[in-house]
């Protein structure tokens, strides 16, 4: 296989977790990279896997169907106001995440830099 040599910055969060993902497996940083970027271009992830993957990882979590739908109520308005007023987060990231702390549940998503902050907030990252 011909190789192009490339250079990737990474934040410090990012290279901790690649650091402890090559770790566990055994392998180098740059194998866990290829892949990511494989995965990356070979199209949309499979949800239902990393969904599995992700709550195969914590067993006491119980994943809601996909068919129930959770309203907004008093509650999960008041503490999205809250959440996007204290962390500059839009309203609409601010009412999942809210949903999500009065629901208690995780909150699954490819964009976890937006609600890190949020304490409380069980994040998984697809």
């Amino acid at each position: 296989m011909s190789s192009t040599r490339t250079q990737v910055y990474l934040t410090e969060m990012q290279r901790l977790k690649i650091d402890q993902m090559a770790h566990a497996e055994g392998v180098a940083m740059a194998e866990i990279v290829r892949r990511a970027l494989d995965r990356y271009l070979s199209g949309d992830p499979d949800a239902t896997a990393a969904l599995a993957a992700t709550f195969g990882a914590c067993p006491r979590m119980e994943a809601p169907s996909r068919d129930r739908e959770l309203g907004v109520n008093r509650a999960i308005a008041e503490r999205a106001g809250r959440i996007a007023r204290e962390f500059g987060i839009r309203l609409p990231d601010a009412l999942i995440a809210g949903t999500a702390l009065e629901h208690n549940l995780a909150l699954v998503t490819r964009n976890t830099k937006h609600f890190q902050a949020i304490r409380g907030l069980r994040l998984r990252s697809l």
